[in-house]
């Protein structure tokens, strides 16, 4: 089954993916701070790190289930890596990146929401949906009740909502 040979790859390239979000915002700040080469160049070595991790670890590797984690653990890492370096720039331009209580009470919401998702029962295709709003509106609530997201955040996004 084609599912079950891509879901341990899917889990890890998810996690890749989420960093490759945080590289975009990453680099969008540095741009807006008047870095644009020094952002064009860390979305280079990302290409460069994700090519590189996957010449080095696929190397001849057969289709399977096995190849198909060695590219996610080859693009995630890279882009895990890459991301780092676009923090490490953003500190040094802007002094500042992301709070450390911040790191640690979203982390702390994806894992529990990363854990909530491996306990469901396996679904079908359209519970798939409905699951994935489970596990997100699952991630606000950990926000919410750990203080990352206050008061003053909600009545912001319910004024947005009902515009």
């Amino acid at each position: 089954d084609s599912a079950a040979l891509g879901s341990r790859a899917m889990f890890i390239m998810a996690l890749g993916l989420g960093a490759f979000a945080i590289f975009g915002i990453l680099t969008t700040v540095l741009t807006g701070l008047k870095r644009e080469r020094m952002s064009a160049l860390l979305t280079s070595a990302a290409l460069v790190l994700v090519v590189a991790l996957c010449f080095v670890l696929l190397g001849g590797e057969p289709y399977g289930e096995e190849l198909l984690v060695r590219t996610a653990l080859a693009t995630g890492s890279g882009l895990v890596a890459a991301t780092l370096l676009a923090a490490v720039q953003v500190k040094r331009t802007a002094k500042a990146v992301v709070a450390p209580l911040t790191l640690l009470r979203v982390g702390l919401a994806l894992g529990a929401a990363i854990a909530l998702a491996r306990f469901l029962p396996a679904p079908s295709k359209l519970l798939t949906v409905a699951y994935a709003g489970v596990v997100g509106l699952f991630y606000l609530g950990v926000l919410v009740l750990c203080g990352e997201i206050g008061k003053n955040d909600v009545a912001m996004v319910r004024r947005v909502l009902w515009r």
